[in-house]
């Protein structure tokens, strides 16, 4: 692999993970393998060697060990290799030299200098006025100051020292996105991944939050919590996994990570980390490491119970009361030692659902609505066959529960839905249904190839769809309908493997997650209320050169809309998505109303919670 180039003299030289490779510059088949001379001079010939550069007639080669990334050599060669002191021991991630030949700068991990020809420094830049740093390039300004691409920061412009500010829009610090969760405007994301067999990543770009239109992201550079961990990998806090907002405040959250526990944050900082000393959590038994503790799934229930996984231990399924106490609960034999769980779901009925990684289907536990008793406690293990659930595959990558209270999982096979969850423990028939739908005149099974990676349930009870491979869908409450179909060709989105999903139900938007970054379209759906308080309308007035949709908001759900001129006389008329009316500002013909005060009439389906209210519009 090449991983940089430079033009010196008549030569082209490559630096390579394997070692430095020079060519005639004027060859005309570089293409050729035969043409490239490896230089079996320098010192650690094999490399791997991550930077090549030329300055005053020097040539200089950046040495990077992988496994040692901290401890990067700089090269030197002037008739005879050595190295350049200054920079020993640092990790040089980027070297560049002024168009002009006159400096040479070194983008590392934390800090940005600059070197005259003669490699004299001149400039040390380690902060942005005490804000960590991390250059991924550096390049000279005119006035003698230096511009940084910062990894985290976005673009900065630095004199040396900690003299520096940044320019960097409001936005997740990473493009990482692992689970999101959403409540009253108040957005959490984590950033983690676990490898293919569930082994840590440690990842450790830390968890984003939005709220009040403004992104903060909490990490080991801002949280000294985050460098205190009690888990055998170094104590730093990594691989953020699972994640659930406290209904009753935006601003505080819990994070599930898959070596220390469970992480408490509020107000976007870190306060509290819950593991084997502060809580019933267990460590890892089987790998005899007990300070790792591994949280992946958290979900509130109803009653402001905090559930969540705690794999590879003797009791993987624990419980913080609202209260603040803790119980945990044994694995059911079923399992057969494979304690092994990730997302959990928290239904309505009481019921935890939570997947089984690595092609194990579910677990379904219930704790009888007693949670200190355990002697009426039911375990479900749910799988392909009849009677057990019926899946259409044993990949399960996410779930949620409708407005209805069905439980839909997303499969590798597309999706599935638990019609009669109650029926569970009841001795009745709840095994899984996929949906048909009519298309091009032929039955099909809905989303049938593809994986679905994220799902999320909307205030008019359609379901999100998130896929690893077509980006994201939006169907009827159903399922039969198509709605919307997002993908990277056709929308925003920055990529077509959705990672996670949110909805903010108040406001209707909907969060995606990719690979690639977070994006949020505003949706026309927004959670129904159980009564009217009464409904508001936005914009209002409605004025001349506004031609978009007039939300009427603070319906109770499937509410019946009716809009009438001041004579009585119908206008339009429509049904709430959720709590949410869109009235486009046009009549029952399509034709956009003259200037008026408009009668909004709304009421639900039994006409017992009524609502009235106006609004100006003005042509």
């Amino acid at each position: 692999r090449v991983n940089a180039l430079a033009f010196i003299g008549d030569s082209i030289y490559a630096a390579t993970d394997v070692g430095l490779f020079a060519a005639w510059r004027n060859e005309p088949n570089l293409a050729a393998f035969v043409n490239w001379r490896k230089r079996p001079d320098i010192p650690n010939p094999n490399g791997p060697f991550n930077g090549v550069e030329g300055l005053g007639g020097k040539l200089l080669v950046n040495l990077h060990r992988p496994n040692d990334p901290d401890n990067d050599t700089l090269y030197v060669h002037d008739g005879q290799w050595g190295r350049l002191e200054q920079v020993y021991a640092r990790r040089n991630k980027k070297l560049f030299v002024t168009p002009d030949g006159s400096s040479l700068m070194i983008a590392q991990r934390n800090a940005a200098v600059r070197f005259n020809d003669q490699l004299v420094q001149t400039l040390d830049c380690y902060s942005y006025q005490g804000d960590e740093m991390a250059p991924a390039m550096a390049i000279d300004s005119d006035d003698g100051r230096i511009w940084i691409a910062d990894e985290r920061s976005g673009l900065g412009l630095h004199s040396g020292g900690d003299q520096g500010s940044t320019i960097f829009p409001s936005g997740p610090t990473t493009v990482s996105a692992y689970r999101m969760d959403a409540r009253q405007g108040g957005l959490y994301v984590t950033t983690g991944s676990v490898e293919g067999n569930w082994a840590s990543s440690f990842k450790k770009e830390g968890v984003h939050r939005f709220l009040d239109n403004d992104w903060f992201t909490v990490d080991r550079t801002n949280s000294d919590l985050m460098d205190s961990g009690a888990n055998d990998f170094g104590g730093t806090v990594n691989d953020f996994l699972g994640v659930a907002v406290d209904p009753e405040d935006a601003d505080h959250a819990f994070v599930g990570c898959w070596e220390e526990g469970l992480l408490e944050l509020r107000g976007g900082d870190l306060i509290n980390i819950f593991n084997t000393s502060n809580s019933s959590l267990q460590g890892n038994a089987g790998g005899g490491v007990n300070d790792v503790v591994q949280v992946a799934g958290v979900d509130f229930d109803e009653e402001g119970n905090l559930w969540m996984t705690n794999s590879n231990c003797p009791d993987p399924i624990a419980v913080r009361t609202a209260s603040g106490s803790w119980r945990s609960y044994e694995a059911p034999s079923t399992l057969a030692n494979n304690t092994l769980l990730s997302d959990i779901l928290a239904a309505s009925n009481g019921f935890k659902w939570m997947i089984r990684p690595r092609s194990n289907g579910m677990l379904v536990f219930y704790d009888g609505g007693t949670i200190t008793d355990v002697s009426d406690d039911r375990y479900q293990v749910l799988n392909t066959f009849d009677g057990n659930g019926e899946l259409p595959s044993m990949d399960i990558f996410s779930m949620a529960e409708d407005l209805d209270g069905e439980i839909w999982v997303g499969t590798g096979k597309g999706p599935a839905v638990f019609y009669a969850p109650d029926a569970m423990f009841s001795g009745g028939d709840f095994d899984a249904q996929q949906i048909l739908i009519e298309q091009d005149g032929n039955v099909q099974i809905l989303l049938e190839t593809e994986a679905i990676s994220a799902l999320v349930v909307d205030g008019a009870n359609r379901k999100w769809m998130g896929t690893q491979s077509s980006g994201a869908f939006l169907v009827s409450p159903d399922g039969t309908e198509q709605v919307l179909h997002f993908t990277l060709e056709n929308s925003p989105l920055p990529s077509n493997n959705i990672t996670a999903m949110a909805i903010d139900e108040e406001s209707g938007e909907v969060f995606f997650g990719t690979d690639q970054g977070i994006v949020s379209y505003r949706g026309d759906a927004t959670e129904g209320l159980l009564s009217s308080s009464c409904a508001t309308v936005f914009p209002n007035p409605v004025r001349e050169s506004y031609s978009g949709p007039i939300a009427i908001k603070g319906l109770v759900r499937d509410s019946d809309v009716k809009i009438t001129d001041v004579a009585g006389n119908l206008v339009f008329r429509t049904t709430s998505l959720g709590g949410q009316a869109i009235w486009p500002g046009t009549d029952l013909s399509g034709n956009r109303v003259s200037t008026g005060v408009y009668l909004v009439f709304a009421s639900d389906n039994d006409g017992q919670s009524k609502c009235n209210t106006k609004v100006l519009v003005v042509r």
